[in-house]
């Protein structure tokens, strides 16, 4: 059973008056994780993915705080959008998205797993395997 969440967004670069099309994801194998995936222009690929921390939506979207350093950074911006910067090697795309959408997702992914039960869901087993290089 697949239990992976999509939701469609839409995402704008400040400046730019079109619209990303992007999809949300979440893995409840994967339970710290969400994932944004931006499809590819031609539709024949799955795009670019990104993977950051769940943590970093709830700290933008519930308790209205920054998050993040290294490639992804999430933060709520003035206008009420939730802002996402990724930072692929030397430069920046910042992105924007409603928070109402944001919410939405997190409602979503909450359902699937709540907060605080993330390591519940983890096969710590497979994990230590997969660190060993198969032996555990």
């Amino acid at each position: 059973m697949n239990d992976r969440i999509s939701h469609g967004v839409f995402l704008w670069s400040p400046g730019s008056r079109l619209p990303h099309q992007a999809t949300l994801i979440y893995d409840p194998a994967d339970p710290f994780a969400v994932a944004i995936n931006f499809q590819s222009p031609s539709g024949k690929t799955s795009g670019i993915t990104w993977r950051f921390a769940r943590e970093l939506l709830v700290d933008a979207v519930e308790l209205d705080q920054a998050g993040g350093q290294g490639d992804v950074l999430v933060e709520p911006s003035a206008d009420g959008s939730i802002s996402i910067v990724l930072y692929p090697q030397t430069n920046c795309v910042p992105l924007q998205m409603r928070r109402e959408s944001a919410a939405f997702f997190l409602a979503l992914t909450y359902a699937a797993v709540r907060v605080g039960e993330e390591a519940e869901r983890i096969d710590w087993d497979a994990e230590l395997a997969q660190v060993l290089g198969g032996a555990a």
